[in-house]
């Protein structure tokens, strides 16, 4: 055959199999739905070898719910005209988290079936049901298929992590953000960014508002025998006397993560944070990184800039 695509090609079954009819023989199947009469428009290389050196024969196997795919099982039973088949998800440990749009509502305990019958790892399949509004960014939940377990445990960058996956804020999509920076981390949620850090021999102070994800936080110190990293809930202030006599050169780095939809995103972010933090960032001493893509039109970004006295410092 000049190309792959002509044989069955389907997962769990084999392309060459034996020939029940006879043991001198071998079947090499072609893909489903392909006719005696169709041959002659296979492509003029595959029709002749057929011609030449084989025979075409009607084969029957069963093919059953174990050997297709998520992707294959969702194009056969979704109807017709379906925008987007939700094959993918991101999973946090053993739970799979789709976010589904509303023409797929629907079918979501159909598609949280499938995806749990197709991924052994998988015990719990949940749909986020509201944006994330909250002050500690988690988000609401249903679950679709499986137990109603959401304690989930799961190792990145050389970390292990154990926390309330419906109380804490993570995201799986971050995973090279986490291992890109070292810093002090003041919205630490369980750590993925300050465990790393502290890591590779960093001293490093994690903050985060969210009491739940202050203790997941701290189990994580002690699950993966942190001592360089200083754990604490609540905010600064007013803390001068922390840095020696030139502040200005011992202040932290900022690295924000930031959503936008405009046109000029560097434009709209800077402004943004001015607006924020009631002073401009100097432009000239910040990077700007592209993240990654959310939505259509919608991307995240990571702006780093080092800290002003005057913002750290000043009267509120």
């Amino acid at each position: 055959m000049s190309t792959h695509r002509e044989l069955l090609n389907q997962a769990q079954l084999r392309n060459v199999v034996p020939d029940p009819e006879s043991t001198d023989t071998k079947l090499v199947l072609l893909r489903l739905g392909l006719r005696e009469e169709d041959i002659v428009q296979l492509p003029t290389e595959s029709r002749q070898k057929i011609q030449e050196a084989l025979a075409v024969v009607t084969h029957t196997f069963e093919v059953t719910y174990d050997d297709w795919n998520i992707d294959q099982i969702l194009h056969a039973v979704m109807p017709d005209g379906t925008a987007e088949i939700p094959s993918s998800y991101t999973q946090i440990g053993h739970i799979a988290h789709l976010n589904l749009k509303e023409e797929l509502l629907p079918y979501k305990y159909l598609i949280g079936q499938v995806i749990l019958d197709k991924n052994k790892k998988i015990t719990s399949v949940v749909n986020k049901t509201h944006a994330i509004d909250s002050t500690f960014r988690n988000f609401q939940m249903e679950v679709l298929a499986g137990n109603s377990d959401t304690v989930a445990q799961l190792s990145e960058n050389g970390c292990r992590f154990r926390f309330d996956f419906a109380k804490v804020y993570w995201n799986s999509r971050l995973q090279s953000e986490h291992e890109r920076l070292e810093l002090g981390d003041v919205f630490a949620g369980v750590g993925p960014f300050a465990l790393p850090a502290a890591k590779k021999g960093c001293i490093v102070y994690a903050n985060d508002l969210n009491p739940s994800s202050f203790e997941w936080l701290n189990f994580n110190v002690q699950l993966n025998k942190s001592d360089e990293l200083d754990v604490f809930r609540g905010l600064y202030r007013d803390q001068m006397h922390l840095f020696e006599s030139t502040p200005s050169a011992k202040l932290p780095k900022i690295h924000c993560h930031c959503f936008t939809r405009s046109n000029d995103p560097k434009q709209d972010i800077f402004e943004r944070v001015r607006q924020v933090m009631g002073a401009p960032v100097d432009e000239s001493s910040s990077t700007l990184s592209w993240v990654r893509t959310v939505a259509p039109k919608k991307n995240m970004y990571c702006l780093s800039f080092h800290l002003s006295p005057h913002v750290a410092f000043g009267a509120p």
